[in-house]
Protein backbone atom coordinates (compact mmCIF):
# COMPACT_ATOMS: atom_id res chain seq x y z
CA UNK A 1 0.00 0.00 0.00
CA UNK A 2 1.58 3.40 -1.19
CA UNK A 3 2.03 5.82 1.87
CA UNK A 4 2.31 9.72 0.78
CA UNK A 5 4.72 11.57 3.16
CA UNK A 6 2.24 14.04 4.34
CA UNK A 7 -0.36 11.34 4.66
CA UNK A 8 -3.23 11.56 6.20
CA UNK A 9 -2.63 9.04 8.93
CA UNK A 10 0.51 11.02 9.98
CA UNK A 11 -1.00 14.67 10.20
CA UNK A 12 -1.24 14.73 13.69
CA UNK A 13 3.10 14.50 13.46
CA UNK A 14 3.69 16.31 11.25
CA UNK A 15 1.86 18.93 11.63
CA UNK A 16 3.26 19.57 15.25
CA UNK A 17 6.63 18.16 14.17
CA UNK A 18 7.25 19.98 10.57
CA UNK A 19 10.98 18.83 11.33
CA UNK A 20 9.83 14.73 10.99
CA UNK A 21 9.55 14.60 7.67
CA UNK A 22 12.83 16.16 6.62
CA UNK A 23 14.37 13.56 9.37
CA UNK A 24 12.73 10.56 8.54
CA UNK A 25 13.51 10.68 4.82
CA UNK A 26 15.40 7.09 3.97
CA UNK A 27 14.34 5.79 7.49
CA UNK A 28 12.77 2.12 7.49
CA UNK A 29 9.18 1.93 8.57
CA UNK A 30 10.08 -1.45 10.92
CA UNK A 31 6.62 -2.27 11.59
CA UNK A 32 5.07 -4.34 14.72
CA UNK A 33 2.95 -7.28 15.23
CA UNK A 34 0.27 -4.83 16.60
CA UNK A 35 0.09 -2.99 13.34
CA UNK A 36 0.04 -6.07 11.17
CA UNK A 37 -3.13 -7.00 13.84
CA UNK A 38 -4.53 -3.35 13.40
CA UNK A 39 -4.36 -4.13 9.65
CA UNK A 40 -5.60 -7.39 9.71
CA UNK A 41 -8.86 -5.95 11.59
CA UNK A 42 -9.28 -2.95 9.21
CA UNK A 43 -9.16 -5.61 6.06
CA UNK A 44 -12.27 -7.57 8.22
CA UNK A 45 -13.84 -4.89 9.07
CA UNK A 46 -13.83 -3.63 5.67
CA UNK A 47 -14.76 -7.29 4.06
CA UNK A 48 -18.08 -7.70 6.41
CA UNK A 49 -19.57 -4.48 5.31
CA UNK A 50 -19.02 -5.06 1.35
CA UNK A 51 -19.83 -8.36 1.37
CA UNK A 52 -23.08 -8.04 4.10
CA UNK A 53 -21.51 -10.14 6.76
CA UNK A 54 -21.17 -10.24 10.52
CA UNK A 55 -17.15 -10.70 11.21
CA UNK A 56 -17.47 -13.53 12.62
CA UNK A 57 -17.37 -15.57 9.79
CA UNK A 58 -14.01 -15.07 9.60
CA UNK A 59 -13.45 -16.27 13.30
CA UNK A 60 -10.58 -18.91 13.69
CA UNK A 61 -9.68 -18.05 9.54
CA UNK A 62 -6.66 -16.13 8.92
CA UNK A 63 -6.08 -12.07 7.07
CA UNK A 64 -2.81 -11.90 5.90
CA UNK A 65 -1.32 -14.49 7.95
CA UNK A 66 -2.96 -12.75 11.03
CA UNK A 67 -5.24 -15.29 13.45
CA UNK A 68 -9.05 -13.24 13.36
CA UNK A 69 -9.55 -13.81 17.09
CA UNK A 70 -12.79 -13.84 19.36
CA UNK A 71 -11.31 -10.49 20.62
CA UNK A 72 -10.83 -8.90 17.10
CA UNK A 73 -13.76 -10.35 15.83
CA UNK A 74 -15.67 -8.44 19.18
CA UNK A 75 -14.05 -5.60 18.54
CA UNK A 76 -14.45 -5.14 14.99
CA UNK A 77 -18.41 -6.04 15.29
CA UNK A 78 -18.78 -2.67 17.16
CA UNK A 79 -17.21 -0.46 14.31
CA UNK A 80 -19.18 -2.51 11.45
CA UNK A 81 -22.31 -2.46 13.51
CA UNK A 82 -22.10 0.95 13.78
CA UNK A 83 -21.38 2.21 10.48
CA UNK A 84 -24.84 -0.19 9.33
CA UNK A 85 -26.97 1.75 11.98
CA UNK A 86 -25.17 5.50 10.65
CA UNK A 87 -26.18 4.07 7.02
CA UNK A 88 -29.80 3.49 7.84
CA UNK A 89 -30.57 6.15 9.95
CA UNK A 90 -29.22 8.54 6.93
CA UNK A 91 -31.06 6.53 3.93
CA UNK A 92 -27.63 5.42 2.82
CA UNK A 93 -27.32 1.84 0.65
CA UNK A 94 -23.88 1.89 0.06
CA UNK A 95 -20.74 3.16 2.22
CA UNK A 96 -17.68 4.51 0.61
CA UNK A 97 -15.12 1.75 2.02
CA UNK A 98 -11.46 2.46 1.52
CA UNK A 99 -11.91 5.23 -0.56
CA UNK A 100 -8.66 6.13 -2.05
CA UNK A 101 -8.26 10.76 -2.32
CA UNK A 102 -5.69 12.69 -3.30
CA UNK A 103 -5.42 16.73 -2.71
CA UNK A 104 -4.10 17.11 -6.31
CA UNK A 105 -6.53 19.67 -7.63
CA UNK A 106 -6.04 22.06 -4.04
CA UNK A 107 -2.47 22.60 -5.05
CA UNK A 108 -0.58 21.02 -2.39
CA UNK A 109 2.60 21.86 -1.54
CA UNK A 110 3.35 18.27 -2.23
CA UNK A 111 1.93 14.81 -2.89
CA UNK A 112 -0.62 14.48 -0.19
CA UNK A 113 -3.65 11.99 -0.58
CA UNK A 114 -4.69 9.05 1.67
CA UNK A 115 -7.13 6.16 2.46
CA UNK A 116 -10.15 6.51 5.02
CA UNK A 117 -11.95 3.60 6.65
CA UNK A 118 -15.35 4.72 5.74
CA UNK A 119 -17.20 7.75 4.49
CA UNK A 120 -21.26 8.11 4.46
CA UNK A 121 -22.48 11.03 2.15
CA UNK A 122 -26.38 11.93 2.73
CA UNK A 123 -27.16 14.81 -0.37
CA UNK A 124 -30.70 14.98 0.80
CA UNK A 125 -29.47 16.49 4.17
CA UNK A 126 -25.89 17.66 2.84
CA UNK A 127 -24.33 15.91 5.34
CA UNK A 128 -21.16 13.95 5.23
CA UNK A 129 -19.91 11.40 8.02
CA UNK A 130 -16.30 10.23 8.34
CA UNK A 131 -16.18 6.69 10.34
CA UNK A 132 -12.83 5.47 11.69
CA UNK A 133 -11.91 2.54 13.20
CA UNK A 134 -8.67 2.35 15.58
CA UNK A 135 -8.50 -1.00 16.79
CA UNK A 136 -5.15 -0.08 19.09
CA UNK A 137 -5.15 -0.07 23.30
CA UNK A 138 -2.44 1.40 23.78
CA UNK A 139 -3.01 5.08 22.47
CA UNK A 140 -6.45 6.39 23.29
CA UNK A 141 -7.79 8.58 20.25
CA UNK A 142 -9.96 11.59 20.53
CA UNK A 143 -12.67 12.80 17.84
CA UNK A 144 -12.56 16.05 18.34
CA UNK A 145 -10.26 18.65 15.69
CA UNK A 146 -8.93 15.24 14.85
CA UNK A 147 -6.43 15.74 12.31
CA UNK A 148 -6.35 12.63 10.68
CA UNK A 149 -10.21 12.71 10.04
CA UNK A 150 -10.00 16.14 8.85
CA UNK A 151 -7.99 15.05 6.12
CA UNK A 152 -9.97 12.30 5.10
CA UNK A 153 -13.46 14.41 5.42
CA UNK A 154 -11.54 17.24 2.74
CA UNK A 155 -10.36 14.39 0.87
CA UNK A 156 -13.60 12.88 0.01
CA UNK A 157 -15.23 16.58 -0.79
CA UNK A 158 -12.58 17.01 -3.26
CA UNK A 159 -13.12 13.87 -4.75
CA UNK A 160 -16.98 13.70 -5.17
CA UNK A 161 -17.09 17.28 -5.50
CA UNK A 162 -19.79 18.17 -2.95
CA UNK A 163 -20.12 21.14 -0.13
CA UNK A 164 -21.35 19.48 3.11
CA UNK A 165 -23.40 21.78 5.75
CA UNK A 166 -22.56 19.63 8.54
CA UNK A 167 -19.37 17.10 8.63
CA UNK A 168 -19.35 14.42 11.19
CA UNK A 169 -15.59 12.34 12.27
CA UNK A 170 -16.29 9.60 14.13
CA UNK A 171 -13.44 7.23 16.18
CA UNK A 172 -14.51 3.80 16.93
CA UNK A 173 -12.04 2.38 19.54
CA UNK A 174 -13.61 -0.44 21.07
CA UNK A 175 -10.32 -2.06 23.30
CA UNK A 176 -9.33 1.14 25.05
CA UNK A 177 -10.92 3.14 27.22
CA UNK A 178 -12.28 6.72 27.69
CA UNK A 179 -14.85 8.71 29.60
CA UNK A 180 -16.68 9.56 25.96
CA UNK A 181 -17.02 5.81 25.59
CA UNK A 182 -15.89 3.71 22.55
CA UNK A 183 -17.73 5.75 20.04
CA UNK A 184 -16.65 9.28 20.15
CA UNK A 185 -17.54 12.15 17.23
CA UNK A 186 -17.46 15.57 16.43
CA UNK A 187 -19.17 17.41 14.16
CA UNK A 188 -18.57 21.21 12.27
CA UNK A 189 -19.31 22.96 9.08
CA UNK A 190 -18.06 23.94 6.25
CA UNK A 191 -16.06 26.93 7.35
CA UNK A 192 -14.13 24.95 9.95
CA UNK A 193 -12.96 22.71 7.22
CA UNK A 194 -12.03 25.70 4.94
CA UNK A 195 -9.69 27.29 7.88
CA UNK A 196 -8.47 23.69 8.59
CA UNK A 197 -7.71 23.21 4.94
CA UNK A 198 -5.44 26.17 5.16
CA UNK A 199 -3.79 25.38 8.45
CA UNK A 200 -2.73 21.85 6.81
CA UNK A 201 -1.52 23.32 3.81
CA UNK A 202 0.69 26.21 6.02
CA UNK A 203 2.00 23.13 8.36
CA UNK A 204 3.03 20.83 4.70
CA UNK A 205 5.05 23.81 3.22
CA UNK A 206 6.54 24.23 6.52
CA UNK A 207 7.81 20.50 6.23
CA UNK A 208 9.66 21.34 3.30
CA UNK A 209 11.83 23.96 4.48
CA UNK A 210 15.42 22.97 5.29
CA UNK A 211 15.09 24.18 8.92
CA UNK A 212 12.17 22.77 9.70
CA UNK A 213 11.39 22.78 13.52
CA UNK A 214 11.40 19.90 15.47
CA UNK A 215 9.10 19.50 18.34
CA UNK A 216 8.94 16.14 21.12
CA UNK A 217 5.39 15.18 22.23
CA UNK A 218 2.43 12.10 22.18
CA UNK A 219 3.33 12.46 18.21
CA UNK A 220 6.66 11.10 18.68
CA UNK A 221 5.49 7.65 19.35
CA UNK A 222 5.43 5.86 15.94
CA UNK A 223 8.01 8.41 14.34
CA UNK A 224 9.89 6.57 12.06
CA UNK A 225 13.19 9.16 13.21
CA UNK A 226 12.45 8.63 17.03
CA UNK A 227 15.84 6.70 17.88
CA UNK A 228 18.12 9.26 15.59
CA UNK A 229 16.08 12.80 16.71
CA UNK A 230 18.45 15.36 18.31
CA UNK A 231 14.85 16.92 19.84
CA UNK A 232 14.41 13.87 21.25
CA UNK A 233 17.81 13.28 22.51
CA UNK A 234 17.44 16.31 24.77
CA UNK A 235 14.99 15.55 26.13
CA UNK A 236 16.66 12.78 27.55
CA UNK A 237 19.58 14.59 28.46
CA UNK A 238 17.23 16.84 30.58
CA UNK A 239 16.14 14.13 32.44
CA UNK A 240 19.45 12.71 33.69
CA UNK A 241 21.03 16.17 33.74
CA UNK A 242 18.10 16.88 36.55
CA UNK A 243 19.77 17.94 39.96
CA UNK A 244 20.37 15.15 41.63
CA UNK A 245 23.17 16.73 43.64
CA UNK A 246 23.59 14.41 46.64
CA UNK A 247 23.47 10.95 45.08
CA UNK A 248 25.82 9.14 42.70
CA UNK A 249 26.22 9.94 39.29
CA UNK A 250 26.96 6.36 37.56
CA UNK A 251 23.27 4.96 38.62
CA UNK A 252 19.47 6.30 38.55
CA UNK A 253 18.25 7.49 42.00
CA UNK A 254 15.71 5.58 43.87
CA UNK A 255 12.30 7.53 43.74
CA UNK A 256 12.08 8.10 47.75
CA UNK A 257 15.40 10.00 47.48
CA UNK A 258 14.47 12.44 44.53
CA UNK A 259 12.37 15.72 45.63
CA UNK A 260 9.13 16.30 44.08
CA UNK A 261 10.65 18.74 41.71
CA UNK A 262 12.71 16.00 41.01
CA UNK A 263 9.81 13.21 40.07
CA UNK A 264 7.64 15.74 38.52
CA UNK A 265 10.75 16.23 35.91
CA UNK A 266 10.84 12.66 35.20
CA UNK A 267 7.38 11.98 35.34
CA UNK A 268 6.91 14.80 32.86
CA UNK A 269 9.05 13.24 30.31
CA UNK A 270 9.08 9.56 31.09
CA UNK A 271 6.88 8.23 28.36
CA UNK A 272 8.73 9.77 25.54
CA UNK A 273 12.10 8.65 26.89
CA UNK A 274 10.78 5.40 27.13
CA UNK A 275 9.59 5.37 23.57
CA UNK A 276 13.05 6.80 22.42
CA UNK A 277 14.77 4.19 23.96
CA UNK A 278 12.73 1.64 22.71
CA UNK A 279 12.96 2.62 19.34
CA UNK A 280 16.60 2.64 19.55
CA UNK A 281 17.10 -1.09 20.98
CA UNK A 282 14.45 -1.76 17.90
CA UNK A 283 16.91 0.71 15.72
CA UNK A 284 19.97 -1.23 17.33
CA UNK A 285 18.50 -4.78 16.62
CA UNK A 286 17.66 -3.82 12.59
CA UNK A 287 21.17 -2.53 12.27
CA UNK A 288 22.24 -6.55 13.48
CA UNK A 289 19.90 -8.53 11.22
CA UNK A 290 20.71 -5.88 8.42
CA UNK A 291 24.50 -7.74 8.98
CA UNK A 292 25.93 -4.41 10.41
CA UNK A 293 28.54 -4.86 13.15
CA UNK A 294 27.32 -2.81 16.41
CA UNK A 295 30.33 -3.41 19.17
CA UNK A 296 29.42 -4.78 22.64
CA UNK A 297 26.19 -6.47 21.21
CA UNK A 298 24.81 -9.25 19.07
CA UNK A 299 21.81 -11.37 18.11
CA UNK A 300 20.73 -14.70 20.22
CA UNK A 301 17.88 -17.03 20.01
CA UNK A 302 14.73 -16.22 21.83
CA UNK A 303 14.02 -19.31 24.61
CA UNK A 304 12.83 -21.95 22.12
CA UNK A 305 9.13 -23.46 22.72
CA UNK A 306 7.94 -27.01 22.12
CA UNK A 307 5.86 -27.95 19.68
CA UNK A 308 3.84 -31.11 18.41
CA UNK A 309 5.35 -31.26 14.68
CA UNK A 310 2.51 -33.97 13.90
CA UNK A 311 -0.71 -33.25 16.04
CA UNK A 312 -1.99 -36.65 14.66
CA UNK A 313 1.15 -38.68 14.80
CA UNK A 314 1.51 -37.38 18.49
CA UNK A 315 -1.94 -37.98 19.14
CA UNK A 316 -1.74 -41.81 17.80
CA UNK A 317 1.52 -42.16 19.54
CA UNK A 318 0.10 -40.99 23.02
CA UNK A 319 -3.07 -43.38 22.29
CA UNK A 320 -0.48 -46.33 21.85
CA UNK A 321 0.88 -45.13 25.42
CA UNK A 322 -2.79 -45.32 27.04
CA UNK A 323 -3.06 -41.94 27.54
CA UNK A 324 -7.09 -42.05 27.14
CA UNK A 325 -9.22 -39.07 25.05
CA UNK A 326 -9.62 -36.90 28.65
CA UNK A 327 -6.14 -36.82 29.61
CA UNK A 328 -4.95 -36.26 25.56
CA UNK A 329 -7.04 -33.04 25.53
CA UNK A 330 -7.95 -30.31 27.43
CA UNK A 331 -11.46 -28.48 27.64
CA UNK A 332 -12.18 -24.70 27.30
CA UNK A 333 -15.57 -22.37 27.53
CA UNK A 334 -16.52 -20.89 24.51
CA UNK A 335 -15.60 -17.06 24.72
CA UNK A 336 -18.59 -14.63 24.26
CA UNK A 337 -18.19 -14.41 20.49
CA UNK A 338 -17.39 -17.89 19.85
CA UNK A 339 -20.97 -18.86 21.78
CA UNK A 340 -22.36 -15.86 19.91
CA UNK A 341 -21.51 -17.07 16.71
CA UNK A 342 -22.67 -21.04 17.90
CA UNK A 343 -26.42 -19.55 19.17
CA UNK A 344 -26.40 -17.89 15.78
CA UNK A 345 -25.73 -21.20 13.77
CA UNK A 346 -28.70 -22.87 15.64
CA UNK A 347 -31.30 -19.57 15.56
CA UNK A 348 -34.24 -19.64 13.24
CA UNK A 349 -34.09 -17.90 10.00
CA UNK A 350 -34.44 -14.87 10.85
CA UNK A 351 -33.65 -14.60 14.41
CA UNK A 352 -30.01 -14.43 14.06
CA UNK A 353 -29.41 -10.99 14.90
CA UNK A 354 -31.53 -11.14 18.14
CA UNK A 355 -29.23 -12.77 19.74
CA UNK A 356 -27.72 -12.00 23.08
CA UNK A 357 -25.99 -13.32 25.88
CA UNK A 358 -27.75 -12.99 29.22
CA UNK A 359 -25.97 -9.86 30.93
CA UNK A 360 -25.66 -12.07 34.14
CA UNK A 361 -23.28 -14.68 32.38
CA UNK A 362 -21.27 -11.96 30.93
CA UNK A 363 -18.66 -8.42 32.20
CA UNK A 364 -16.31 -6.76 30.97
CA UNK A 365 -14.32 -5.42 33.66
CA UNK A 366 -10.90 -3.70 34.16
CA UNK A 367 -7.74 -5.69 34.94
CA UNK A 368 -6.46 -3.04 36.62
CA UNK A 369 -5.54 0.76 37.06
CA UNK A 370 -2.87 2.75 34.68
CA UNK A 371 -0.77 5.81 36.00
CA UNK A 372 -2.13 8.65 33.60
CA UNK A 373 -1.11 13.03 34.28
CA UNK A 374 -3.84 15.17 35.24
CA UNK A 375 -4.54 16.25 31.99
CA UNK A 376 -5.46 12.93 30.81
CA UNK A 377 -9.53 12.84 29.76
CA UNK A 378 -10.35 9.71 31.69
CA UNK A 379 -11.93 10.14 35.27
CA UNK A 380 -9.46 9.51 37.80
CA UNK A 381 -10.51 6.23 39.87
CA UNK A 382 -12.61 7.69 43.00
CA UNK A 383 -11.54 5.05 46.08
CA UNK A 384 -14.15 4.95 49.00
CA UNK A 385 -12.53 5.32 52.65
CA UNK A 386 -13.55 1.52 52.94
CA UNK A 387 -11.66 0.76 49.79
CA UNK A 388 -8.37 2.72 51.19
CA UNK A 389 -8.34 1.54 54.59
CA UNK A 390 -8.81 -2.46 53.88
CA UNK A 391 -5.51 -3.66 53.74
CA UNK A 392 -4.25 -2.19 57.55
CA UNK A 393 -4.72 -4.81 60.27
CA UNK A 394 -7.37 -4.28 62.86
CA UNK A 395 -6.81 -2.08 66.31
CA UNK A 396 -5.43 -4.32 69.28
CA UNK A 397 -7.17 -4.17 72.40
CA UNK A 398 -4.32 -5.07 74.25
CA UNK A 399 -2.89 -2.52 76.45
CA UNK A 400 -0.27 0.20 75.48
CA UNK A 401 3.29 0.67 77.75
CA UNK A 402 1.70 3.98 78.60
CA UNK A 403 -1.94 2.64 79.75
CA UNK A 404 -5.08 2.29 78.00
CA UNK A 405 -5.71 0.35 74.76
CA UNK A 406 -4.27 1.27 71.70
Amino acid sequence: MQHAELGASGAHRWMNCPGSIRLSADRPDISSEYAHEGTAAHSLAERALRKGLDPDVWLDGQINGIEVTPEMVEAVEVFVNYVRSRMKELGINEPMLETRFSLASLNPPADMFGTGDAALWAPEISFLEIDDYKHGVGVVVDAFENEQLMYYALGVIVSLKVKPKTIRVTIVQPRAAHPDGIIRFHEFGWDDLVAFKKTLFSAAQLTLEPDAPLSVGPWCKFCRALPVCPAQHQNAVEVAQAEFSTLPTNMPPPPEAMTQEQLLVVMEKMDLVQDWLKSVRGYVQGCLESGEEIPGWKLVEKRAIRKWEDEEAADLWLTHKGIDDDDRYTRKLLSPAQAEKALRAVAPRGKKKDVALPEELVNKKSSGWNLAPAADTRPAIQQSPGEEFEALPPASDKPSKQGGKK
